[in-house]
């Protein structure tokens, strides 16, 4: 189905009736994410490390152009496409930043058992997203399934981040307090920004769906607020680069 009021967008994501914040929001945020993730990786390529920074910096901007095509499209087949992949994108960002935190701070891959655990957390939103659960209908006069969502669904999935928020301020903290003064400025200076980006994608993604749940607001207008963070933490990034030569890269500041 075509939306009737909404005209055909070009190159997927351009159209002239959605807010100009948008495109602030989103392809800024992807193309820094993708430079520092991609140039991570390139610079030491064995390293497990940068190859999950760069998982993250893929998810992230995989769920950021999705993000952009739902509010660009026009066609009900193409936005329920991209819009079921949310919520493995959403679990994802935060089960890799967990992940990442861990092996930065000690220096050692996770544990066979963390990896299964991980694995069924994440199981049931596999199995659910290609069906009613996850998405159950489309608004084709507003061109969006904003409502038809599964209330279970994003909530267990909404829950299965803000679990793994908690646990990477719980895990830096006590290995913050025994790491050497020195490494506690890297375990500082990553924790802070890792959290501030999973903190603000969490409440402008929860707040945004919960408002617009229950009549509040009739878009998911709120949710662009929370890409910023993702800048802040590759700011946060870059200063580890330059500062401690974090992910064996060596610059001049």
């Amino acid at each position: 189905m075509i939306c009737p009021s909404y005209a055909d967008p070009e190159f997927l994501i351009f159209a002239d009736n959605v807010p100009a914040l948008l495109y602030y929001s989103h392809i800024p945020t992807i193309i820094i994410t993708l430079l520092i993730g991609t140039f991570v990786f390139i610079k030491n390529r064995k390293s497990l490390l940068n190859k999950i920074l760069f998982l993250i910096s893929i998810s992230f901007s995989l769920w950021a152009f999705f993000n952009l095509i739902t509010w660009t499209n026009n066609r009900s087949d193409t936005i329920i496409f991209v819009w079921s992949f949310f919520g493995i994108l959403y679990s994802l960002i935060y089960l890799l930043s967990f992940y990442f935190t861990y092996v930065f701070i000690k220096k050692r891959d996770v544990s066979l058992l963390w990896k299964i655990i991980s694995g069924i957390f994440i199981l049931p939103i596999i199995i659910l997203t290609p069906v009613k659960y996850n998405l159950s209908g489309f608004n084709i006069n507003l061109c969006t399934s904003g409502g038809f969502e599964g209330i279970y669904f994003t909530n267990y999935y909404y829950i299965f981040g803000l679990l793994l928020f908690v646990a990477i301020l719980i895990f830096s903290i006590i290995n913050y307090r025994k790491a050497e003064p020195e490494f506690k400025k890297q375990i500082f200076f990553l924790t802070v920004g890792i959290e501030l980006f999973l903190l603000s994608f969490f409440i402008a993604g929860f707040l945004a769906s919960y408002l617009l749940d229950h009549g509040y607001i009739n878009d998911f207008g709120l949710e662009q607020y929370g890409l910023f963070g993702m800048t802040v933490f590759m700011g946060f990034l870059a200063y580890l680069i330059v500062k401690f030569k974090a992910f064996d890269i060596k610059l001049i500041g």
